[in-house]
């Protein structure tokens, strides 16, 4: 099987947290400071495929996760989302929630810091982030920060 998040959960990579079921790992192109990817081991294509177990643990991960986002970054809020078919946003067909840390108050219920635009490829595409690849170097203070 060619699944990317399979093969970055269960690489032992650069993790902010790993258990047996689940791996957390900074966003490549994340939408705000502290964005983070939980990705179960298990391969399901979204929610509604995952085993209960495996569920139960994504629950007690993304509330360890949120807490500790909310400890080092001190965001405004924090958004959880997990998109369930190529009409909701999902582009990578493996499970995987976002948290991504709010920052400010924006009118876009979608943006996630204030001022970070985002665009849309075509009418028939997605929305995505303007924002840029973290550095080596920023994702290895994040990882510090959160772990």
């Amino acid at each position: 099987m060619d699944c990317i998040f399979c093969s970055i959960a269960n690489s032992g990579g650069k993790f902010v947290y790993e258990d047996g079921k689940c791996v957390a790992i900074l966003d490549k192109f994340p939408v705000s400071r502290g964005h983070l990817l939980i990705i179960p081991k298990e391969h399901a294509i979204d929610f509604t495929e995952v085993s209960d177990g495996t569920a139960g643990v994504l629950g007690v991960v993304i509330k360890k996760m949120a807490k500790k986002i909310d400890a080092a970054l001190k965001p405004d809020g924090i958004k959880v989302v997990s998109n369930i078919r190529e009409a909701a946003g999902q582009g990578v067909f493996h499970l995987h929630i976002h948290l991504i840390p709010v920052y400010g108050k924006s009118n876009d219920p979608y943006a996630a810091e204030v001022g970070v635009q985002r665009r849309t490829k075509s009418k028939d595409e997605m929305v995505v982030s303007m924002q840029k690849e973290l550095s080596e170097k920023e994702a290895a203070e994040l990882i510090k920060l959160l772990k």
